[in-house]
């Protein structure tokens, strides 16, 4: 490296520290705002206003929703990726709930751009899901979604704990709301044949548009598994989703058992919008009164996910401060600032985050016993997940050696390692979650009902072992060695297994 260039870099390596530290909270850690389109807020404007909350902030709420809006009218889901009608469905919904002329230019070209893409009747089950409990679509279509699959044992092929952490903690509110059918008022009034949106339907006249393709259809693709499903789900129709079956009540009793004891004593519910929003929602329609402790501590949690600046208001689908504080500290500790106090203080404040508790919904199926994960957020004791301890424990290393023979340390890498599935790979949130046939179910999104080993997070975890095993020289237990070197040895079949004809990997979590 020639000199110039050597002073350009380490004076940006110093602008770089001071910006870290200028952003470093009082307590010593680092969050910064997380990203998302604008799904969660349209549907945080949703709830609000079927909620009867208060919605003073609507300008602040309708300045983000158009913001964000694409030139050709549209709402994406990533930047500068093409527009999505489902998002963009939602947002065009809130913006009109927000008080905002159907004349509007930001809603003329999103209306253009809506029929474009087909109109209502082409968005996912979620949004179809929400716009049902406005009457703007009927309730007969949407799929059933029967409250008693929360008394299926653990042991059953189909059960919630074979969903994936995000999707059981989201479905698990969703079948109360689809127990009760709610239909909630809109600016034009409150009807199960709402036409508040008929002016981005091609057909309004026809809503009742099937969300699987006909039966003899799939018989004749042969896929056993989607028919399989959505010959229940008519079987389940017939029956009136089974609202008279003598095991509802009890049913509906469980997931109000199951949501309260999943609340963080702060409010939140698996640290995210969506099971947030929906276990709210749920416990409201199960008679909870809006001033209840639980649904006061419910909103105040979703409101913590807000951000307000010149942009306008939004809501973060989640917050990362053990993430980002991770992050911080690894690379201060290659910035040569391990010795600073500031760093010193930021590592007791992750260590102290370490979840050591009984809580764990991966507690079901792992044949870990041993507690020692760390979750992404503030407040998610029942979600640790394997990448965040991966890079905590490199970032431990990183700032002290020596703390490889530590508990915290010995304790993240059991846990770990008791996460492994059959595979050798690992999934971010549970054991072995990999039914992956259940993307077949009427109600799945995106493919995203599953969380099975995934390339990335099993890269990481392998270049949080390599850091370790790095460190022979220090001190630690020689078992807990060997069984980081067994694993690794999987880890590492599973990965040449994975590997793209290309050469690459595909990266579930886009990292």
């Amino acid at each position: 490296m020639d000199e110039q260039c050597q002073t350009t870099a380490l004076t940006s390596l110093r602008a770089a520290i001071e910006f870290s530290f200028d952003k470093q909270q009082q307590d010593y850690h680092w969050v910064a705002e997380v990203s998302a389109d604008v799904t969660f807020t349209a549907e945080y404007v949703m709830f609000k206003h079927a909620m009867g909350f208060d919605l003073s902030d609507a300008h602040h709420l309708q300045r983000w929703l158009l913001h964000d809006q694409n030139e050709d009218g549209s709402w994406s889901l990533a930047p500068k990726h093409p527009g999505n009608v489902s998002t963009s469905t939602e947002a065009y919904l809130a913006l009109k709930i927000l008080g905002t002329p159907s004349e509007h230019p930001a809603l003329r070209k999103a209306r253009a751009f809506i029929i474009r893409s087909g109109g209502v009747a082409k968005v996912r089950f979620f949004t179809r899901f929400f716009l049902a409990t406005f009457g703007l679509i009927p309730w007969a279509a949407i799929p059933q979604m029967p409250a008693e699959l929360i008394l299926m044992p653990a042991s059953s092929p189909f059960n919630i704990y074979t969903l994936s952490s995000w999707a059981r903690s989201t479905l698990i509110p969703i079948l109360i709301v689809r127990h009760h059918e709610p239909i909630y008022a809109l600016p034009n009034g409150s009807s199960r044949e709402n036409d508040f949106l008929d002016e981005i339907w091609v057909d309004p006249s026809n809503k009742n548009i099937p969300f699987a393709p006909p039966l003899t259809t799939l018989l004749l693709e042969r896929d056993a598994i989607q028919f399989g499903f959505t010959a229940a789900d008519k079987f389940l129709a017939m029956l009136g989703g089974l609202k008279c079956f003598p095991l509802r009540k009890r049913s509906r009793r469980a997931c109000v058992e199951w949501l309260l004891e999943h609340q963080e004593t702060a409010g939140e519910w698996a640290g995210f919008f969506p099971p947030m929003h929906g276990s709210v929602w749920a416990l409201i329609l199960e008679g909870y009164a809006l001033d209840h402790q639980r649904i006061r501590r419910g909103m105040d949690a979703i409101e913590r996910l807000s951000y307000t600046d010149a942009r306008g208001k939004r809501i973060a689908p989640t917050v990362s401060p053990v993430w980002d504080t991770a992050l911080m500290v690894s690379a201060l500790c290659d910035a040569g600032l391990r010795e600073d106090v500031r760093v010193h203080k930021a590592v007791e404040w992750l260590k102290g985050r370490q979840i050591m508790g009984p809580q764990g919904d991966w507690r079901v199926y792992s044949p870990n016993a041993q507690a020692g994960g760390w979750s992404f957020e503030y407040e998610n004791t029942w979600y640790p997940d394997v990448d965040d301890t991966a890079v905590i424990v490199i970032a431990l290393i990183k700032h002290d050696p020596y703390c490889i023979g530590s508990d915290s340390v010995s304790n993240a890498i059991r846990w770990i390692l008791g996460m492994q599935c059959p595979d050798g790979g690992f999934g971010a949130f549970d054991y072995d979650n990999n039914k992956l046939w259940l993307h077949k179910i009427p109600f799945s999104d995106m493919d995203s009902l599953c969380d099975p080993s995934s390339a990335d997070i099993t890269g990481r975890v392998l270049e949080c072992f390599g850091f370790l095993l790095s460190h022979k020289k220090v001190s630690w237990d020689r078992e807990l060695i060997h069984q980081v070197e067994k694993s690794s040895e999987r880890a590492i079949s599973y990965l040449l297994a994975e590997q793209e004809a290309m050469g690459g990997w595909w990266g579930r979590w886009g990292r």
